[in-house]
């Protein structure tokens, strides 16, 4: 209840009903990509990735990933957001040619 009578300032601030359906439109594009996101990736650790070494080998990769996450949060002073968004879209661009890469 609240937050739907907070909902007309909002639309009249980002200017209207159209923007209140883009905004409504990116939502649910991102809903369905999160959606994507954990069949994907289920399917791709059943495929490539033993069962008897599972735990150990996703636990390995979670240190990098740390590692990034940590640094970045601490060079975000010297990023900025921009630079932030830079890092992140260069790791999701390295992801992207790894998964280019696997066999099929």
């Amino acid at each position: 209840p609240a937050g739907g009578a907070s909902l007309p300032p909002v639309v009249k601030l980002l200017g209207g009903g159209r923007a209140l359906h883009a905004l409504t439109s990116a939502f649910l594009v991102f809903e369905l990509c999160v959606g994507l996101y954990f069949p994907t990736i289920s399917t791709l650790r059943s495929k490539y990735v033993p069962n008897e070494h599972k735990a150990s080998i996703l636990n390995l990769f979670r240190i990098p990933l740390n590692l990034v996450v940590i640094s970045v949060y601490l060079s975000i002073g010297r990023l900025g957001v921009s630079g932030a968004l830079y890092c992140a879209g260069a790791a999701v661009s390295l992801a992207l040619a790894a998964l280019a890469a696997l066999p099929a």
